[in-house]
C-alpha cells in the first residue's frame, strides 16, 4: 500500500493528566474537565501517531483511551471551552490495521492492547470516519499532523503477567515466545500489552545475543518474529534512520541489521523483525502486510517498579537489621544495668548486716567498760546482767533477720524486675520479627 500524506494540518496540543510528572515542558498549560480529570495542553509540534504514541511514552504517558461517555463528554467540553473551532484529535484508538470496512470491527486501546466497547463515531459517517481513522493509523500516520494528542498516565504496571509461559534467556531474562505466523505487528503489540508486557525491545548485543541463543536451542528454527522497534513511519531508505523502542519512545542506538536492511522497500516497511534465515538479524518490514510471531518481555516500567520496591525491601531489611541489633545491644545493656543494681543492693545489705553487728558489739564493750568503771552498779549488774544479754542477743538477732529479710524481699523485687523486663523486651523482639516477616511478605512478588 502506498503511503500517502495529508496537507492539511489541524491544531495540535498534548493533553496529560496531572498526576504527576516533571518532565513537561513549561510553556504548555494544565485544563481541568467537568470530572476533575486534568489534562495538559501543549499546542506547538506535527506528529503522526507513532510519533505521538512516541511523545507520550517518552514523557511516561499514554495517548489517551476514552473508554466511557462521561469521560468522552468531559473532554469534548473542555476543548469547546479552549477553542473556537475544534481541532482534529489523535487518540490511543486502532484497529489492528484491520482492512475489513464493517462499522462493527474491534478497537483497541494502544496501552492495553484490550478492545475499547465505547464509541462516538459521528452519525451518518461511521464508514467514512472509520475508514479514514483506519487510513490515518495505516497510511497517513506516516502523514504528520498538527494533531490533539490526549495523554494520560500508566497505572498498574507494576503487576505481573502470572499466566505467561516463560522462557529464560542466558542472560536470565525472561521471555514469552510467540511461533506462529499469524500476526501483524500492532497485533502482536496488543499480544503483549494485554498480558501487561511489551514487545521485545534489543538494545545491546548481550540481550540480543542471549534471545538467538534461546530461540535456537527450544524451537531451532523458529518463524520471523516481530520486534518492539519502528521508525515513526519515516519514508526515507537510509539505512542509517532512527529507529524508536514502543514501550519507551525512545531512539535505539543498538542494531543488528543483515547487511541489506533496513531498506525500507516501496517506503512501507516501518517495523522490525528477526528473520529466520538471516540468522535472526533483523529485517525491516510492513507494520500492516507482514504476519510474524513475536517476543514479550516484561515492561520496563514494571522492571524498574520491580527494581524499586527491591531496593526498598533493602533498605528496609537494612534498617531493620539495625533496630534489631539496636535492640538486642540494649536488652543487653539493661540486663547489665539489672545484675549490677541486684549485685550492689547485695552488697549494700550485707555492708549493714557487717555494720550492724559492729555496731551491737562496740555498744556491748562499751556497756562493759562503763560498768567497770561504777563498782556500785556490779550488783546491779550481777541481778539482770544475763536479762540485759539476752534482750540484746535478741535484738541483734531480730536486726540480723530483718536485714534478712530485707534482703530476700529485694531480691524478690529484683528478680520480678528483671523477669518483666525480660518478658518485654522479648515481646518486643518477636514484635520485630513478626515486622520483618511482614515486610518480606509485602515486598515479595
Amino acid at each position: 500500500m502506498k503511503t500517502t500524506f495529508n496537507n492539511q494540518f489541524p491544531i495540535v496540543l498534548l493533553i496529560l493528566s496531572i498526576t504527576g510528572s516533571n518532565r513537561l515542558t513549561s510553556a504548555a498549560r494544565w485544563y481541568t474537565a467537568l470530572d476533575k480529570r486534568q489534562y495538559y495542553i501543549e499546542g506547538s509540534t506535527k506528529y503522526n501517531w507513532l510519533q505521538a504514541m512516541d511523545e507520550c511514552s517518552r514523557l511516561g504517558l499514554q495517548l489517551v483511551v476514552i473508554d466511557n461517555p462521561s469521560k468522552n463528554e468531559a473532554l469534548v467540553k473542555l476543548l469547546r471551552s479552549i477553542f473556537r473551532k475544534s481541532p482534529d484529535l489523535w487518540i490511543g484508538h486502532h484497529d489492528e490495521f484491520n482492512r475489513a470496512k464493517n462499522k462493527n470491527r474491534a478497537w483497541y486501546a494502544a496501552s492495553s492492547g484490550r478492545v475499547i466497547n465505547f464509541g462516538y463515531w459521528r452519525k451518518g459517517e461511521e464508514r467514512r470516519k472509520m475508514n479514514t481513522v483506519h487510513k490515518s493509523i495505516a497510511n497517513q500516520m506516516a502523514g504528520k499532523f498538527t494533531v490533539v494528542i490526549f495523554l494520560t498516565f500508566l497505572f498498574g504496571l507494576c503487576q505481573l503477567a502470572a499466566a505467561a509461559d516463560w522462557d529464560t534467556a542466558s542472560d536470565g531474562r525472561q521471555y514469552l515466545i510467540e511461533t506462529s505466523v499469524g500476526y501483524n505487528w500492532l497485533q502482536a503489540v496488543d499480544q503483549c500489552s494485554r498480558r501487561g508486557l511489551q514487545l521485545v525491545v534489543i538494545d545491546n548485543e548481550v540481550k540480543n545475543n542471549a534471545i538467538i541463543d534461546l530461540i535456537k536451542s527450544k524451537f531451532g528454527s523458529a518463524k520471523d518474529l516481530w520486534i518492539g522497534h519502528h521508525d515513526e513511519y519515516n519514508t526515507k531508505k537510509d539505512k542509517n534512520r532512527p529507529w524508536y523502542s514502543i514501550a519507551t519512545g525512545q531512539e535505539i542506538t543498538f542494531s543488528n541489521w543483515y547487511i541489506s536492511e533496513p531498506n525500507n522497500y516501496k517506503s512501507q516497511e516501518h517495523c522490525a523483525e528477526m528473520k529466520s534465515s538471516a540468522k535472526f538479524q533483523w529485517y525491516d518490514e510492513s507494520c500492516t502486510d507482514s504476519y510474524y510471531g513475536y517476543i514479550c518481555e516484561e515492561h520496563y516500567k514494571t522492571t524498574q517498579c520491580h527494581n524499586d520496591v527491591q531496593a526498598k525491601h533493602y533498605s528496609t531489611n537494612e534498617k531493620n537489621a539495625l533496630l534489631s541489633s539496636d535492640f538486642t545491644e540494649t536488652q543487653t545493656n539493661i540486663q547489665n544495668q539489672l545484675n549490677q543494681t541486684r549485685n550492689e543492693t547485695n552488697a549494700a545489705l550485707l555492708n549493714w548486716n557487717k555494720s550492724s553487728e559492729v555496731v551491737f558489739e562496740n555498744f556491748k564493750k562499751s556497756l562493759d567498760g562503763y560498768l567497770k568503771k561504777k563498782p556500785y552498779l556490779q550488783a546491779v549488774v550481777a541481778d539482770i546482767g544475763d536479762d540485759i544479754n539476752a534482750l540484746a542477743v535478741e535484738a541483734k538477732n531480730e536486726i540480723l533477720n530483718l536485714n534478712q529479710q530485707t534482703q530476700e524481699s529485694l531480691a524478690n523485687v529484683q528478680l520480678n524486675a528483671e523477669q518483666s523486663v525480660n518478658n518485654e523486651t522479648l515481646a518486643f523482639a518477636e514484635k520485630i520479627k513478626i515486622h520483618n516477616n511482614e515486610v518480606d511478605s509485602l515486598m515479595s512478588y
